[in-house]
């Protein structure tokens, strides 16, 4: 992939080498048929490849590239809602389980509109800090995904994740249909066949408002590593 990936990008001509706007987002053409644009921030750059076949959005951060998201007609797409503490860490985390081909971090599960960092970290508002993740069906199932998300931080926990304690930070799954809330009570009884204590909440999805932009991809932008989202086998 990487390979192939540098040659799709040495190959990039700006239409219009100039002009950026705010954002730092630069139109390309490929091949005459594609539309790549390229965002910068810090030390991540995004390329996002659109056609009328595929769309494919690759990473380069910190000295890495790989890819984030591939689309196309033939992909069974799907979406699932997860919240487990601090969003950097579990963003680090199913951003790079195989099938996974995108991630947003964000807010939901309060009544309040358009909710902003500061006033979730300060409790103004009901919201948790979760994740999106956008899924190729046919590469991973959905219990795979709750088996990562029980996996990669402590459901026993009812104030928190972790250090970061607050109610933003408390475990729960958002599910979008009644097989999904099925499938994570499942493997919520599996665990607890284990020995395991899970006080993860289920509920059905909200609202999901996206989080700022400097929240996205945190750790690749910085070059960290998740310091409460070290993924257990159980």
């Amino acid at each position: 992939i990487h390979s192939l990936i540098y040659l799709l990008v040495v190959r990039l001509r700006p239409e219009n080498p100039a002009h950026t706007d705010q954002q730092h987002q630069t139109k390309y053409s490929f091949h005459r048929r594609c539309i790549i644009l390229c965002k910068s921030n810090a030390k991540v750059v995004t390329f996002h490849f659109i056609s009328s076949k595929k769309s494919i959005r690759i990473v380069y951060s910190v000295g890495r590239m790989y890819l984030c998201s591939q689309k196309n007609d033939s992909m069974k797409q799907e979406k699932a809602i997860f919240a487990a503490g601090c969003f950097w860490g579990v963003q680090h985390q199913f951003q790079r389980v195989d099938g996974v081909m995108n991630t947003i971090v964000g807010y939901t599960g309060g009544p309040e509109e358009n909710p902003k960092y500061p006033e979730v970290k300060a409790h103004q508002t009901h919201h948790v800090e979760a994740i999106i993740v956008d899924y190729d069906a046919d590469i991973v199932s959905y219990e795979d995904l709750c088996k990562v998300f029980f996996e990669i931080h402590d459901p026993a926990q009812t104030d928190g994740v972790g250090p970061d304690i607050g109610p933003q930070y408390r475990s729960e799954i958002f599910y979008l249909n009644e097989e999904q809330k099925q499938i994570a009570e499942s493997v919520i009884e599996l665990l607890r066949s284990k020995g395991h204590v899970v006080n993860t909440i289920l509920r059905p999805a909200e609202k999901f408002w996206e989080g700022e932009e400097y929240h996205q991809h945190y750790y690749d932008k910085t070059g960290g590593e998740p310091y409460c989202h070290i993924r257990v086998k159980k």
